[in-house]
């Protein structure tokens, strides 16, 4: 069995990233995201956070596949 790895973000989990936050059930359970979310909106928003040296953006791998950590 696999353990799941604790690692910085990258530009190649952004896809996985939206995908989570676009998910209705995920929505619903948040109870504060707005359900109209802009995948290119989001995307740069991601992008403006990995460029940022200051802020550390984390996502847990399991199998290949990304969750976010936040």
């Amino acid at each position: 069995m696999s353990e799941p790895i604790l690692r910085e973000m990258r530009e190649s989990d952004l896809p996985a990233l939206f995908a989570i936050q676009d998910d209705p059930e995920a929505q619903r359970m948040a109870a504060f995201t707005d359900p109209r979310l802009d995948r290119e909106g989001c995307l740069a928003e991601h992008r403006r956070h990995l460029a940022d040296e200051r802020m550390v953006r984390l996502v847990v791998e399991l199998d290949e596949v990304v969750f976010r950590l936040d």
